[in-house]
């Protein structure tokens, strides 16, 4: 079975799930319970004092120092002993979303119509307006759980309008609202239509999928208590980092197959630290004040989700094993 069909059964599977007794899913227990990692709850547990995060819970751990952690002429990075930074949560935006629509059409899947709207949604931060396309199922007359698609790589919208497969003539996120979903695919910063520079995955993206979400929730065809995002790849960086710094009403996120940080983002430190790189993975490790924006165990442990799924193959797309999703 593809991966796709089986994000496809996944989605629709929670999203059922989620409507259940009001939302509130009895989980299976287990004999054994690890210590829970809760930034900001005053006990500085056995993950936060291991991978260096939370100080405010683990008083030893200084980061307002200048340690390894800061960007010297001196350092090197060693994955064993790296510790992460406390990352600051950002307060929610009050100012309306800037978006204007410039396109409509639609289409069929399987005989299902699917209306698919097309906007510029502006980036706060950097003032780049960014291409979105919203998928919604033309019949539906209700409010329909949402989705936010991530791209991996340096990719953008153009990644989810490829056809499913030689042999169908619709998209994957065409097949998603025909199965009940509203759809959000969008051009971050400084790719394909969208205005700005590239910001490979850092602050400026994040900033932007925050306000896609935003722009989500002024959708009127959109349940606001039922939004989800998928990432794929190296699309786990702009993902997180939003999730982890903006905190927003999040149902659901499942992660596919993506780098957690430096290490696996180059596949082993083998960046190049190039001026002006073709891929995420072309910087050096060393290079402390590009990844302290970019490395998903940094901000995953502040995320704030009923459901985080991490979906990997026996086989990894990039990496030699699988110890990223480990």
């Amino acid at each position: 079975m593809k991966i796709y069909n089986i994000l496809i059964i996944i989605l629709i599977t929670a999203l059922s799930l989620g409507c259940l007794n009001n939302g509130q899913i009895p989980l299976p227990q287990k004999e054994t319970k690890a210590p829970e990692s809760k930034c900001g709850d005053g006990i500085c547990n056995p993950i936060e004092r291991e991978r260096g995060i939370c100080p405010g819970d683990c008083p030893s751990l200084d980061t307002n120092k200048e340690t390894k952690n800061e960007s010297t002429s001196s350092f090197r990075y060693n994955p064993e002993t790296y510790s992460y930074k406390e990352v600051t949560i950002e307060n929610a935006l009050l100012a309306p979303v800037s978006y204007r629509k410039y396109g409509e059409k639609t289409t069929n899947v399987e005989g299902k119509p699917v209306l698919i709207m097309d906007y510029y949604v502006k980036n706060p931060s950097s003032a780049a307006e960014m291409d979105v396309s919203v998928f919604v199922p033309a019949l539906s007359s209700k409010t329909l759980p949402a989705v936010i698609l991530v791209p991996g790589g340096l990719g953008a919208k153009s990644s989810f309008i490829q056809k499913y497969s030689p042999a169908s003539n619709y998209s994957i996120a065409e097949k998603y609202a025909s199965e009940g979903f509203v759809v959000i695919i969008f051009s971050a910063d400084g790719r394909e239509r969208s205005g700005g520079e590239e910001n490979y995955n850092g602050y400026l993206h994040q900033d932007g999928l925050y306000e896609i979400y935003r722009f989500s929730r002024e959708l009127g065809q959109v349940e606001k208590n039922n939004i989800g995002i998928v990432s794929y790849s190296y699309g786990v960086t702009m993902a997180t980092g939003m999730l982890g710094r903006y905190q927003p009403s999040i149902k659901y996120y499942i992660e596919w197959e993506g780098p957690v940080n430096r290490f696996y983002t180059t596949v082993g430190c083998k960046g190049t630290g190039q001026t002006k790189p073709d891929s995420p993975g072309a910087f050096s490790c060393d290079d402390e004040d590009h990844w302290i924006e970019r490395e998903a165990l940094r901000f995953v442990p502040y995320m704030k989700l009923n459901y985080f799924l991490i979906i990997q193959s026996e086989k990894d797309h990039v990496q030699p094993n699988v110890n990223h999703s480990v």
